[in-house]
């Protein structure tokens, strides 16, 4: 037996053991019913049962029809129809007069019922009539009773048939449907209360003529036909006002941007919104198909692959309102045959436009999401590498010096590859490119889990530590880096040793990734000056001969020279043997009006670089002879010993400039001597 062979076996065997009992209710009340017309008297006339018969048969046929999922239901006058009989009659000859009225409506409608249909139908409205009638009695109806009296015993056997009716209808329609009782019982709750509240009146005031005369009961047939018109006008209005709500709300749902989330929800929304079992929507071009109900997605992946599906198909493209884009087609899932009346038809086609709509947003919104996460993506990795660059490196470092009390202690290694433009020169920017992916391949394997590893620029990387327990750890993971780049890398079949400088920074207190990029830098090109003799360097502040004062006083220096801010300090020169001063030391000062007093290693490097060289060297040699010229007039004659930059002796103009001070102050070449100045 298939798997839809055996659930539907179930599916019936669970539907008999619902329809069963009310069945059982049913028999019970004719068996009860034809007793009693056996043993006592119930006269009744014959006119009078054929038109209790039609009067059943009117109200079972004029009915309004909802369709929920694959089944048709019906909301029919039978209640009514019961409760003006049980006024004109005894209930035993109203209960048999139910069922053959309904039994003859089944046989001459133009569509036969399902046989468990029919026999739930007329069970379920025999049972009622039985039950309405007990109620009837029980709360003190008597034939004859004035028209005021009438109401409350009335009313009584009215809610009853009421109430029995949802009780034995529900759980039926609910196994049908596949929906719960609970969203049943919600559905055209309004509508339902609306028409049973209407119809007690219809009730009450058809007993009042009959009590006229029971001739007239002949025209309640036609009364409730006009009734029931304007019922149903009033049901078809409210189900379209409906209808158009529900699809309003449908469509906005679908407003979203993640098309995951409109597909799912076109789905649950669809099924809802039409009654159907199951909806799928598939995507032509990328081959996807959704599938489910209102409550789940049942398939989610390739139309390929989807499961095949059972039943009844309404079928809808996916085209815009121009009908130029075709994106795929939405299908409604029904058990059973079903068809769709024109306004449900306009409604699908509004709700297929609308869904390819935001498919086409969704889709846009998701390829510009790509685009963009592309451009991030190669805006902060090395192409080449794949490794992160300099603007991941600054960006994660500074989101992580930002964290005040993160754990441990955050350092930076910067590497860079000796030698290694004699590898593009030699063997071509193909195979040092080559070097750089195994390199970066070496970095990326030997790093930790929390190490940034990213590529610079040109030949330098830098590995970003975090965590650490201590400043020197860093100095043990760089080594340890750095070993891996030394086991020879394999280029086109050549074996190739690649050497590498280590500049170490632990993280500053202030300036953030800049200065501690700068501070590695700074160790790095230490270790690339010590000529091999040490391979990673530790920034000191001491050997740092950038540092952001420096630079400072970079932009201040031609005000100095220009203002005499440079001044000469001297120190004597002892002859160790005899104590005596043998001549003196001019060391420059810079009197800076801002900083104070400034010591020449501070500012020395600087001026060397700078173009202010010659004019300082002259300033400072102006300062030292008129001292010299000075104590010579006194009777001190001591030479003067003045600090040269090797740029300035290499300086063919220079000569000329020292003789001519010379003879301006007087003093012969011997009151004068040059030495390498001090740092």
């Amino acid at each position: 037996m298939t798997r839809t062979n055996r659930r539907d076996a179930g599916t019936d065997r669970r539907l008999r053991l619902l329809v069963g009992p009310v069945v059982i209710l049913a028999v019970a009340a004719t068996v009860v019913s034809i007793y009693r017309l056996a043993t006592a008297e119930l006269p009744v006339r014959l006119p009078t049962l054929l038109t209790l018969t039609l009067l059943a048969a009117v109200g079972f046929t004029v009915k309004v029809t909802v369709r929920i999922r694959s089944t048709n239901h019906h909301i029919a006058w039978t209640e009514t129809a019961i409760l003006v009989s049980l006024a004109l009659a005894p209930a035993e000859w109203v209960v048999l007069c139910v069922g053959v009225g309904i039994a003859a409506a089944m046989t001459v409608a133009p569509s036969r019922l399902p046989l468990i249909k029919a026999v739930f139908g007329i069970a379920k409205n025999m049972t009622l009539a039985g039950a309405a009638g007990l109620a009837l009695h029980l709360s003190g109806w008597a034939a004859g009773q004035p028209p005021i009296e009438m109401v409350t015993p009335l009313a009584v056997a009215y809610c009853t048939a009421v109430v029995l009716d949802e009780l034995l209808t529900l759980p039926v329609i609910a196994h049908a449907t596949g929906k719960t009782g609970s969203e049943l019982f919600r559905q055209h709750l309004g509508l339902r209360v609306a028409s049973a509240v209407a119809r007690f009146p219809v009730i009450v005031g058809t007993l009042a003529i009959l009590r006229m005369d029971n001739w007239l009961l002949v025209a309640v047939p036609p009364l409730l036909l006009s009734l029931h018109l304007a019922y149903s006008a009033r049901v078809r209005s409210q189900v379209e006002r409906t209808a158009w709500k529900q699809l309003a709300q449908a469509t906005d749902a679908l407003n979203v941007v993640d098309l995951d989330l409109v597909l799912a929800t076109a789905v649950h929304q669809a099924s809802e919104l039409f009654s159907a079992d199951e909806v799928d929507v598939e995507l032509t071009d990328r081959g996807r198909t959704v599938r489910g109900n209102s409550r789940e997605i049942a398939y989610d992946g390739p139309s390929t692959d989807a499961p095949p599906a059972e039943g009844s198909v309404i079928a809808e493209k996916l085209v815009g309102h121009d009908e130029s884009h075709d994106l795929g087609v939405v299908r409604l899932r029904f058990r059973a045959p079903v068809k769709l009346n024109e306004r449900e038809r306009y409604t699908l086609s509004t709700f297929a436009s609308a869904l390819c709509t935001a498919v086409r947003n969704a889709s846009a919104y998701q390829e510009l999401t790509r685009v963009a996460d592309e451009h991030a993506e190669a805006a902060a990795h090395d192409a080449l590498t794949g490794l992160g660059n300099r603007r991941q490196l600054l960006d994660h470092g500074t989101e992580l010096l930002g964290q005040r009390h993160a754990d441990g202690v955050t350092a930076l290694l910067l590497i860079d590859l000796n030698h290694f433009k004699e590898v593009n020169d030699t063997l071509g920017h193909g195979a040092g490119d080559e070097v750089l992916i195994q390199v970066a391949d070496r970095l990326r394997d030997a790093a930790q889990g929390d190490d940034l590893v990213v590529r610079l620029g040109g030949d330098e990387f830098a590995v970003l530590f975090q965590g650490l327990s201590a400043p020197a750890v860093a100095t043990h993971r760089a080594e340890r880096l750095l070993a891996t780049l030394q086991e020879p890398l394999d280029i086109d079949g050549m074996r190739l040793r690649v050497e590498a400088s280590g500049g170490i920074a632990v993280a500053p207190p202030s300036g953030g990734m800049p200065e501690l990029l700068r501070r590695a830098d700074v160790a790095m090109y230490q270790a690339k000056r010590s000529g091999g003799q040490q391979r990673i360097a530790t920034y000191a502040p001491a050997s740092d001969t950038a540092d952001v004062v420096r630079l400072s006083l970079g932009g201040d220096l031609p005000r100095a020279v220009a203002e005499h801010e440079f001044c000469v300090d001297f120190q004597p020169i002892v002859d160790l043997g005899t104590g005596t001063v043998v001549a003196a030391e001019a060391i420059a000062r810079w009197h800076h009006p801002d900083r104070g007093d400034i010591d020449p290693i501070r500012f020395l490097e600087t001026i060397e670089r700078s173009g202010l060289l010659a004019t300082f060297a002259d300033a400072v040699l102006d300062e030292a002879l008129g001292a010299a010229e000075t104590w010579q007039a006194a009777g001190f004659d001591l030479p003067v010993a003045v600090n040269v930059a090797p740029r300035s002796l290499l300086d063919p103009q220079f000569p000329d400039r020292v003789a001519a001070r010379l003879r301006a102050h007087e003093l012969p070449p011997s009151g004068s001597s040059s030495n390498s100045p001090r740092r």
